[in-house]
């Protein structure tokens, strides 16, 4: 652990995690900035799990599993490529203006993808609704193979919340959705499958910024107090 190329790979891996948790936020300012209100929608893809994976006893024996093979990374990967790239083509789906996807693998669930998807507020209320459509559409996609984790559902179990309807001004669901983003950027893993921590399969994938609106007008009340309240937060813990 103190040799050199140890210590080398956790800098990397810890500057990695800061230069993606910069992009992400500011990613949610630009959409900020093209509505006042965002629909935050938190959905994790992959597959559903073989039964001789479910119920083994030996992981060691599972990770030979096909189930935990490159090749499964590479079909989420595809599959959700053609997720994004289909929402041209789907009346709900193109509702969706920004995304952040971040791939990981787990010895039980293997390789699956959290996912924030952003909407605006002011055109989308539902974020129930979405969420389900999105379910729904990843079973399509998937041919029935996929699953998914809708954190809408269980809404009413989270103490605080930074999904759903954020207004701009709304500085405690801003702050929790910043957490959020924090936890998704991480880099206190002791394992990580080899191939996300490589360059030809990056861990996290971001929307390219909407567009921003016209800039004339004065500035929205209250921005320089939420951006300070980002700033002070911006060191903070996993949630």
């Amino acid at each position: 652990m103190n040799s050199k190329e140890v210590k080398e790979a956790i800098q990397t891996r810890t500057q990695n995690s800061k230069s993606n948790l910069s992009s992400c936020r500011e990613l949610i300012k630009d959409c900020f900035e093209k509505s006042s209100k965002l629909l935050i929608l938190r959905i994790d893809f992959g597959f559903k799990i073989p039964d001789e994976v479910l119920n083994s006893q030996d992981q060691a024996h599972d990770l030979k599993h096909e189930f935990h093979s490159l090749d499964k990374l590479n079909l989420l990967k595809e599959l959700l490529n053609k997720f994004v790239k289909n929402r041209r083509n789907n009346s709900k789906l193109k509702k969706i203006f920004a995304y952040i996807l971040k791939f990981e693998h787990g010895i039980k669930k293997g390789f699956h993808a959290h996912g924030i998807f952003i909407l605006n507020g002011n055109e989308c209320q539902k974020d129930g609704y979405y969420a389900n459509e999105i379910t729904k559409y990843w079973e399509k996609l998937t041919d029935g193979a996929g699953c998914t984790y809708d954190c809408h559902i269980a809404k009413h179990k989270y103490k605080r919340l930074g999904i759903g309807m954020i207004n701009y001004l709304d500085s405690e669901k801003r702050m929790v959705l910043d957490e959020c983003l924090q936890y998704l950027c991480k880099a206190d893993q002791t394992f990580i499958f080899k191939a996300l921590d490589s360059t030809d399969y990056k861990s996290m994938h971001r929307s390219q910024k909407p567009k921003k609106l016209s800039n004339a007008g004065r500035p929205r009340k209250g921005s320089q107090s939420l951006d300070q309240a980002s700033s002070v937060n911006k060191n903070g813990g996993e949630q």
